[in-house]
């Protein structure tokens, strides 16, 4: 009766079986479950409340278990006294007498249709989930708390180009990042997550297949139970369409859990008091305990409730308040073995006998996995809100009629901001009607949208996407909708996403105009290269910059030197005629001036552009005017500036970045064809002069030649005429002499573009340099019968410099005065004090220099008039080289006519020395006059017998006894045999050259003692310096003068002859 008595009290249907499975008991709750009789379900009458379809399986295997002897256990539905099927955990045990043979079974049936439901529910939230998280366009993953990759999204997959999902999970998710750069913001990320905060970073990553990528990445964590974070989601937005070098990864969401665990019945019997006087057995054997163990102890102390006070506590109240005749129900958990916990639905039930308590039936069933089941599908919704929070795409979930149930945080801020939650668009609206209320402005693209919604709840088409443009009053804006087919159970819903592409609808628009531009700078470069002139150029470039950028005119200046005298300037208008752009340029413009100083792009806005273009008091932009200003310089090849392009009046907006870089390509390349073209011009000048100053030095060689040949000739015809002969030989000096200066010339032009040119400095008698440059230049003077007039200061004004030089400056303005002045004309050379400064000014009465000539006057190679019948001779150089000579003495050398026939002036600035720097002798470096010359033995040695000859025959004139020799090795037999005191050498001697012959000379025992001296035609100062190197004592170049012979002999007077 006990027995019958406790499997009344239990929550569960109980029923009894004879060994070959004849049910002949049930408890209380089956009829009240069932609504039958005892007499309806004995023996196999209990098939009548079960499912049909469900009947065959549940007969067979109880049979089995009948015959067979073991548990059994199964879930199926029983049919409640009101016709609904409910679901039940069914077990049945055999119960076996002392000899092990079984005298009747015990089975329980548990009501599950709650946990089923919930289990259910969790799978529909599962899908449901999935379903909204695969309509996300971004690439979503889940990591646990190590950072190990455990799921990934469909379009995540998609997005990597995954095609074995199974091979990359459990890996490394961080060490995707590897080669990124940026591994660190990674582990930052990850760090944070972990912390309970959100990460976020940007970086480059490919796909499985190699494509590169940008992602930009957003990592949260997964909230536990215990709000403890759990696992972390990865959200990754592909951004690579928007710029090449953008981060992008997405927060993915954690996979769901399973519920695996199983149920299991708690029954047991407490005294009054709360003393366990029975308990079945389930829960003994799951604690690892005996019923010795707890029959007869207070039930809250049992093993059971021992993992907390609290929880001991708390049984103990609801046992007196059983005890007190009230039914109590609650969920607890408590202990089995190793400390697990389960959860059950524990329930205490009085059983009295009239008044007076009887015991208190302590039943509980496990509801583990319904617990867990809820908490996981709470999670699931918690996690489902989570992740689409943390998406920034403005994401809905519609019904099949359209209307909002769910958005998340995104939509709901901007559906705020702009107002939308007023007119249709938060949730319980119908997103399908508020389409239509859109404006005019937006009504087509509003119809569009609501067009592919509705066919996607109809299930017409599974997705449906479209771009189109969102302006608000203070920005532009475009939104990419995407419209995915919920594929949960249920019936139809959408998932509506609107995506901002704003930047990539820029990015693209960017791209598209700097193709356009780069295109049309491809075109600007082929016809620059093509260009030749610098007007050319500057034409292409200016008509083209308009175009380029979009403005409203265009200007261009451009200077060859850095004074600017040159500037030339082209200007270009998009229509009729220029706003602001001057007719005629002018320096002074502030933008002008900056990019020329700075040497660096300008771009100024509409209003600082006219704040700062200031004309005579008064702005010279209107500044209600849209377009600004903007201009780059131009640069040589040594980054100087040379001018720059401008551009006024942006034809749309203002000028901007890229407008800047566009034109400051423009302008690089200007610069390279301007300076190609420049470069071009002067090629085409110089290879022009070229030409002119060959057939001139032909002219000016072959007139000392032809004067020459016939003096040679003519002291052939006559050589006893002897006053012919003497006229002719001064003739024939004086062409050699005009053949000399030609060579010197030339050799000073060569030494001047190479820098050269060299000053013996020391301080000079300028009234001494004067004498020697008339002398030099008389001969010319008296043979063209002109009057030279000298007017010299009384004073000895001193200067430093090379005497021999300013000789030469002096005498060749006197030479050239004599050679542009008519036969009878006049010459004035005045020498005064000015200041610090002593003047000397050569003048004429010639033919004068027109005004467009004075500038290119000392220019290489140039005469005022190459006609033949003008031309007087020269080469051209005489200007250049003595304003180089002038300006190495730190003066000034400057020409002076008005006009052709008016004669010109030649003046020279040169700065006066302080008087305690003039020296106190009257030393002024001339010669002294050698009235007797002692003799020596000299050997002279050329290849050239004429030139050896000569030089001899001038030698003995001047009393010297002379030897010669044709080559080194006679020369080297000579000096044993002769003994010379000089050796004058030839240098360019076939065999032995005249540097091989004076390092053999210094071998020879008497060898130091022999003066060595060079006699050659090389006579630049890095032929002195060889010369000097070989061990020559001296330099004379050819041809030498009887002078120079006398004053070489002078400065051996020292030495003793022999």
């Amino acid at each position: 009766q006990m027995f019958r008595t406790l499997a009344n009290s239990i929550p569960q249907l109980a029923w009894m079986a004879r060994p070959d499975g004849h049910i002949f008991w049930y408890n209380q709750r089956w009829f009240d479950f069932t609504g039958t009789t005892l007499e309806e379900m004995q023996g196999w009458g209990w098939q009548s409340v079960h499912d049909p379809d469900e009947l065959p399986n549940v007969l067979t295997t109880i049979k089995h278990s009948f015959a067979s002897g073991e548990p059994w256990e199964h879930t199926f539905p029983l049919r409640r006294h009101d016709g609904v099927f409910r679901w039940h955990l069914t077990r049945m045990l055999p119960v076996r007498d002392d000899a092990g043979r079984i005298v009747l079974w015990f089975g329980t049936n548990t009501d599950i249709t709650e946990q089923r439901e919930a289990t259910q529910a969790l799978r529909r939230s599962e899908a449901f989930a999935r379903g909204v998280v695969n309509s996300s366009p971004d690439c979503l993953k889940v990591l646990d708390m190590e950072g190990r990759l455990q799921w990934m999204n469909d379009a995540g997959r998609q997005l990597m180009q995954v095609c074995d999902f199974d091979s990359l999970k459990g890996s490394d998710w961080a060490a995707f990042w590897d080669d990124s750069g940026v591994r660190d913001d990674v582990q930052q990320a990850l760090s944070k997550a972990r912390r309970g905060e959100s990460g976020r970073f940007r970086g480059a990553c490919p796909t499985l297949r190699g494509e590169p990528r940008w992602w930009d990445v957003a990592i949260s964590p997964i909230p536990g139970p215990d709000d403890h974070p759990e696992q972390l989601l990865v959200v990754s937005r592909d951004i690579s369409k928007q710029r090449e070098a953008e981060e992008q990864i997405r927060r993915s969401e954690a996979n769901l859990r399973r519920v695996i665990d199983s149920m299991f019945a708690f029954v047991g019997i407490l005294s009054p008091d709360g003393t366990l006087i029975e308990v079945n057995r389930v829960p003994v054997d799951a604690a690892g305990i005996t019923r010795e163990d707890v029959i007869g102890q207070s039930f809250w102390e049992c093993h059971w409730w021992s993992h907390h006070p609290e929880v001991a506590q708390r049984l103990q109240d609801a046992i007196g308040q059983a005890a007190a005749g009230e039914m109590v129900r609650y969920d607890t958990d408590i202990r089995l073995r190793d400390a697990a916990l389960v959860t059950i639905d524990l329930q205490l039930q009085p059983v009295f006998d009239g008044a007076d308590l009887l015991f208190v039936i302590a039943s509980g069933v496990e509801i583990t996995d319904r617990k867990r089941a809820e908490e996981e599908l709470s999670a699931s919704q918690e996690f489902l809100r989570s992740a689409l929070d943390a998406l920034s795409s403005h994401i809905a979930v519609l019904d099949s009629d359209g209307t909002i149930i769910a958005v998340n945080q995104a939509w709901s801020d901007f559906a705020v901001e702009n107002g939308w939650d007023a007119t249709g668009f938060g949730v319980g609206q119908n997103y399908l009607s508020a389409c239509q209320l859109a404006t005019p402005a937006d009504a087509e693209d509003a119809g569009e949208a609501a067009t592919g919604v509705a066919a996607v709840l109809r299930g017409d088409t599974d997705t449906f996407t479209f771009e189109y443009p969102c302006h608000s009053p203070t920005e532009y804006r475009w939104f990419l909708m995407r419209v995915n087919r919920f594929g949960g159970p249920g019936p139809a819903r959408a998932v509506v996403s609107h995506e901002n592409i704003t930047d990539r609808m820029l990015s693209e628009q960017s791209t598209l105009r700097w193709s356009d531009q780069l295109q049309a700078l491809a075109e600007i470069s082929v016809s620059l290269a093509a260009a030749s002139e610098v007007d050319t150029v500057l034409d292409a470039v200016t008509k083209r910059a308009c175009r380029l950028v979009e403005a409203h005119e265009a200007e261009t200046l451009w200077s060859s030197d850095q004074d600017r005298s040159a500037t030339r300037r082209r200007t270009s208008c998009a229509f009729e005629k220029p706003l602001w752009l001057q007719s005629t340029w002018d320096d002074s413009d502030p933008i002008h001036a900056e990019v020329r100083r700075t040497n660096q792009p300008v771009r100024l806005a509409t209003e600082e552009w006219s704040q700062r273009s200031v004309k005579d008091g008064r702005p010279a932009v209107e500044a209600d005017y849209c377009g600004g200003c903007l201009a780059a310089p131009l640069t040589d090849r040594d980054g100087r500036n040379i001018g720059l392009i401008q551009v006024c009046g942006k034809l749309s907006g203002e000028f901007n970045e890229d407008d800047e870089a566009i034109l400051v390509q423009l302008a690089q390349m200007a610069s390279v064809a301007l300076e190609r073209a420049r470069l071009y011009e002067e090629i085409r000048l110089a290879n022009l002069r070229k030409d002119e100053f060959l057939a001139l030095l032909a002219h000016e060689l072959r007139n000392p030649l032809s004067a020459l040949t016939n003096g040679a000739q003519l002291i052939v015809l006559h050589p006893q005429d002897s006053s012919q002969v003497a006229e002719t030989a001064d003739l024939i000096l004086r062409q050699c002499f005009q053949l000399k200066q030609l060579v010197d010339d030339l050799l000073d032009v060569s030494r001047i573009s190479r820098g050269k040119i060299s000053l013996e400095r020391r301080p000079v008698n300028l009234r001494n340099v004067v004498g020697s440059a008339v002398e030099t230049a008389r001969p010319v003077i008296q043979s063209a019968q002109h009057e030279l007039s000298l007017q010299l200061c009384d004073d000895d004004p001193y200067v430093e410099g090379d005497d021999v030089r300013l000789a030469q400056v002096i005498s060749n303005l006197l030479i050239n005065a004599a050679k542009y002045t008519p036969g009878g004309g006049k010459i004035d050379l005045n020498l005064k004090l000015s200041g610090q400064s002593a003047i000397i000014a050569v003048r004429d009465n010639g033919i004068g220099i027109p005004a467009d000539k004075l500038e290119s006057i000392f220019e290489l190679f140039t005469q005022v008039d190459t006609s033949h019948a003008r031309s007087q001779g020269g080469l051209g150089i005489g200007l250049t080289l003595a304003q180089t000579l002038v300006q190495l003495h730190n003066g000034h050398l400057q020409v002076a006519s008005d006009g052709e026939g008016q004669g010109s002036t030649f003046t020279v600035e040169l700065p006066l020395l302080q008087q305690d720097e003039v020296p106190r002798s009257g030393s002024t470096g001339s010669r002294e006059a050698v009235q007797e010359l002692p003799s020596y033995r000299i050997l002279a040695v050329d290849d050239n017998r004429a030139a050896v000859h000569l030089l001899s025959r001038l030698l003995q004139s001047l009393k010297q006894d002379v030897h010669t020799a044709a080559d080194g090795e006679a020369a080297l037999v000579e000096i044993r045999e002769f003994e010379p005191d000089v050796v004058i050498s030839d240098i360019a001697m076939p065999g032995m050259t005249g540097y091989e012959l004076a390092h053999r000379i210094r071998e020879q025992p008497n060898g130091r003692s022999i003066v060595l001296v060079a006699l050659t035609g090389y006579g630049q100062e890095s032929d002195r310096q060889a010369a000097a190197a070989a061990g020559f004592d001296r330099h004379l170049t050819k041809p030498v003068s009887m002078d120079q012979l006398t004053d070489l002999l002078c400065s051996l007077e020292s030495r003793p002859p022999g």
